[in-house]
């Protein structure tokens, strides 16, 4: 029987792929460094924004720990202004999560997306909904996703067995910490990778519109 449902952020719920980049080729540009067509990010973002800003950076140029730390704080302060222009919901997410709310089923959202953002951007784009916990990446308490000690400590918290648990998400990073949790993933071939890279990964299932997620919790009963 399922009791909970926890999603990936960006590339699951929201598309936030234009605001990404266009926050980021503002960094590059200002260090007259060359940008990135908004497709290419789809293959920069997904498990965090250092490995973001390290992949965006010319290649075959060495860039210092320090360098990249740098990077990382101007793309926060530029996305920080810039976060929310472009993004929005997927088509038939506010009926998804509407109806999964009234079945009853906890939400929680797990994501790399830093801490800060994560929770500016549930209360903004996801306030409607009551979400049980909203794990953005902190460094002090949580490693990055595909590690699912976050995910386990959550479904701790909810006293939740993994036979209990679907993971949604875009990637194969969150399909791997489905796998790495114990718990069945749900990938999306809507988001930023696209299905083949989820089957890949080992989804357990691929979903191409948000109400089959609602069929597969119910089937699980």
């Amino acid at each position: 029987m399922i009791k909970a449902i926890f999603f990936d952020l960006d590339g699951t719920l929201l598309d936030t792929l234009e605001d990404l980049g266009d926050a980021m080729n503002r960094v590059l540009e200002n260090h007259g460094y060359p940008t990135h067509e908004i497709s290419r990010y789809r293959i920069f973002v997904g498990d965090g924004m250092p490995n973001l800003v390290r992949r965006a950076l010319p290649q075959g140029e060495n860039f210092d720990e320090n360098t990249v730390q740098s990077m990382v704080q101007e793309m926060k302060e530029s996305f920080q202004h810039h976060w929310k222009n472009k993004s929005r919901l997927y088509p038939g997410i506010k009926e998804l999560l509407t109806t999964l709310e009234e079945e009853g089923y906890l939400l929680g959202i797990l994501t790399n997306k830093p801490q800060e953002f994560a929770l500016t951007t549930v209360e903004y784009f996801l306030s409607d909904w009551d979400f049980k916990a909203v794990q953005g990446y902190d460094p002090e308490v949580y490693p990055l996703k595909p590690d699912p000690t976050a995910l386990l400590s959550l479904m701790k918290q909810w006293n939740l067995k993994k036979e209990e648990v679907l993971y949604v998400g875009d990637s194969d990073v969150d399909m791997e910490v489905a796998k790495n949790a114990g718990v069945k993933s749900i990938g999306v071939s809507w988001g930023f990778r696209g299905a083949a890279e989820l089957r890949d990964s080992g989804a357990d299932f691929v979903v191409d519109r948000p109400e089959e997620i609602l069929k597969i919790a119910r089937k699980a009963l």
